[in-house]
């Protein structure tokens, strides 16, 4: 018997969610992981007083020193028969698991055609979790660093990618085609790890999400004072159907969440002109 695929609603989306959300709300606070809303999840937290309306995934950010033990109990203790978890345990050859961890929906799908045949996947809707980690404090340091990031992604992007999807450096071909010709992409992963936390060690004032050089935010705008995440605030958080609040519960925001936001997006409390399609979702279910 065929499976039966319909199209989710925004709403529908934001509601499953919220309850993942929650779940991992839990389990951090139970492990003592330090954990915040990040990048759209935080704008929409602070403007909408939750979800941006057309938005369809959460962000969230993983305090450094955490981030090794968060994948650990992620993997041992989210319900496997509701939740899958994307990481380098269970997606080694995932191109992206080196600066995020998904945790995605199971019955919900979106096939990801980005990535070549062999290692394409459907994926559900999903929570984003990302590394925030030491930054140098140096700026020709950082620029350094940055180029390192840039060039192992560029490797990583030929075995991962499809071709011609993205414009790759030509030190990054170089490198593909002669240093790491045989190596598989969890290996060059495990490399990409090594160097976006090689300052973790170190004091620093600095905190960024290392996106890298061909993320969807560029590195000024996601370089951050680490005295910003000192603190913790909590925000309400309500999730919507039809226009209508069904549920309301409290997340943790850094203390300098305004100054976050500003760096990331300006004059975060203006809302972009134009209207947004109501209802457009790249996500499937399953009929049940």
């Amino acid at each position: 018997m065929n499976k039966k695929f319909i199209k989710m609603t925004v709403d529908e989306i934001h509601i499953e969610l919220f309850k993942l959300l929650k779940e991992l709300d839990v389990l951090f606070k139970k492990h003592e992981i330090r954990y915040f809303l990040a990048f759209g999840t935080l704008l929409g937290s602070i403007r909408h007083g939750g979800y941006i309306p057309w938005d369809d995934d959460v962000d969230l950010v993983i305090m450094p020193g955490c981030w090794d033990k968060a994948n650990r109990i992620l993997a041992e203790e989210l319900d496997s028969r509701k939740y899958f978890v994307i990481n380098k345990r269970t997606k080694k050859n995932s191109p992206c698991w080196n600066y995020l961890t998904e945790v995605t929906v199971n019955g919900t799908y979106r096939k990801f055609d980005y990535f070549r045949e062999e290692i394409a996947w459907k994926c559900g809707i999903v929570v984003d979790i990302f590394p925030l980690v030491k930054a140098p404090e140096n700026r020709h340091k950082w620029k350094a660093w940055y180029w390192e990031l840039g060039t192992i992604d560029g490797v990583i992007s030929i075995k991962g990618y499809k071709p011609g999807l993205c414009q790759i450096p030509f030190l990054s071909k170089c490198l593909c085609w002669t240093i790491f010709k045989h190596t598989d992409i969890s290996r060059l992963c495990e490399i990409r790890d090594h160097i976006q936390r090689k300052y973790d060690s170190r004091c620093g004032r600095y905190l960024i999400v290392p996106l890298g050089p061909n993320g969807r935010y560029p590195l000024e705008k996601t370089l951050y004072k680490a005295e910003w995440f000192q603190n913790t605030v909590m925000v309400k958080f309500t999730v919507y159907r039809e226009g209508k609040a069904i549920e309301s519960a409290m997340f943790p925001i850094p203390s300098g969440y305004k100054k976050i936001l500003r760096k990331t997006y300006g004059d975060y409390m203006k809302r972009p002109r134009g209207k947004r399609p109501k209802g457009v979702s790249f996500w499937d279910r399953q009929e049940r």
